[in-house]
C-alpha cells in the first residue's frame, strides 16, 4: 500500500483535485492523509467535513501553521501507522500525469532500491525541471555563503530591500534568470542516485520508514528541508534516487501566492525563513 500525505494550506481547489485524482484515477492500493496547516479561510474544516465518512482519508487540522517540516512530519507519522510500503509526501499544487504512478514506484524500487525517491517534476510556468536540485551534497561552506547572503539582504536599507523585491517580480528579468537556470540544469533524463531532491514530492520506502527517522528537520519552517534531508541520508548510509520515468507537473507556489499579495512581505518571508533554515543546517552539520 501507498499512503499519500498532502500538506494543505488555503488552496481548497488544488487539494480537492489531487484527492479526486488519487482516489479515482490512480491504479493500486492507496489511502490519503491530509494535513491542514491552520488555513485561515476555513478550507481545512471544509475538507474535514467533506471527507469525514471516507475510510480511505484522514484529515488532520493543526491549530496553528507549523510550516512545511512539522506539518509534513505530522502527516508522515500518521501515514506510517498504516504500515505502508511507501509514503508519498506532496504539496497540494502538483498534477499527476500517469495513472500507473503507484506501479511505477514499485517497478523503480525493484530495479534499484532506494530510501527516498524524487520523480521528474516540471514547472510549465517557468519551463524548469526541478529534480534533481543538485548532484552533490551542500557543504557547510556552501550553506554559510547562502546564510550570509540572506542576512545581508535582510539587513539592507529598507529602500534597497523594497527595490530588490519589486525587481524580482519584473517578468522580463525573471525570464532572463530562468533561462540561465535552464542552461545550467542538471541531467534530468537518466536515473541518478545520491542527489539533492526537490521537496514538492518525495517518496519514502519501507526501509526509510522502518528506521523511525523524521523526514524533515522540525526546526525549519519553510525552505532548505531537502538539503538537510540529503545530508542526513548520506550520514546514515541511505540512498536517494531521482527517477525520470515518474513524471509530475508542479504549478509552483500557489499557496504562497494566496498568502501574500505584497512583494515586499513575500520577500521578507522568504529571506527570514532561509536564514532560519540555513542556520539549522549549520547547527546540525558544522562540526
Amino acid at each position: 500500500m501507498v499512503v499519500f500525505v498532502i500538506l494543505h494550506y488555503m488552496s481548497l481547489k488544488n487539494t480537492r483535485s489531487e484527492i479526486t485524482y488519487i482516489l479515482t484515477k490512480l491504479e493500486g492500493n492507496k489511502r490519503i492523509v491530509i494535513v491542514d496547516n491552520a488555513s485561515s479561510n476555513g478550507s481545512g474544516m471544509a475538507l474535514n467535513k467533506q471527507y469525514a465518512d471516507n475510510p480511505l482519508i484522514d484529515v488532520i487540522i493543526n491549530d496553528r501553521n507549523l510550516g512545511f517540516a512539522k506539518g509534513m512530519n505530522i502527516g508522515y507519522r500518521r501515514a506510517a501507522q498504516y504500515n505502508p510500503e511507501f509514503i508519498v509526501t506532496m504539496n497540494n499544487d502538483l498534477e499527476f500525469t500517469q495513472k500507473n504512478f503507484i506501479p511505477l514506484i514499485y517497478d523503480s524500487y525493484l530495479k534499484f532500491k532506494f530510501d527516498v525517491l524524487g520523480p521528474s517534476i516540471f514547472v510549465p510556468e517557468t519551463k524548469i525541471h526541478q529534480n534533481p536540485k543538485k548532484r552533490s551534497a551542500y557543504t557547510v561552506q556552501d550553506v554559510q555563503i547562502i546564510h550570509d547572503k540572506n542576512v545581508r539582504i535582510l539587513n539592507s536599507p529598507k529602500w534597497l530591500f523594497s527595490l530588490r523585491a519589486r525587481i524580482k517580480k519584473v517578468n522580463v528579468l525573471k525570464k532572463i534568470v530562468l533561462d540561465v537556470r535552464n542552461r545550467k540544469n542538471h541531467d534530468n533524463n537518466h536515473m541518478l542516485k545520491n542527489v539533492v531532491l526537490h521537496g514538492s514530492m518525495l517518496i519514502f520506502s519501507k526501509t526509510f520508514i522502518q528506521n523511525g527517522i523524521a523526514p524533515f528537520a522540525p526546526d525549519t519552517f519553510f525552505y532548505f528541508e531537502t538539503e538537510i534531508l540529503d545530508k542526513m541520508i548520506r550520514k546514515n548510509g541511505m540512498i536517494s534516487k531521482f527517477e525520470p520515468s515518474i513524471k509530475m507537473i508542479h504549478h509552483q507556489s500557489s499557496s504562497t501566492r494566496e498568502t501574500f499579495d505584497d512583494a515586499i512581505k513575500q520577500q521578507q518571508f522568504q529571506v527570514k525563513n532561509m536564514i532560519k533554515s540555513t542556520n539549522v543546517f549549520l547547527q546540525l552539520f558544522d562540526k
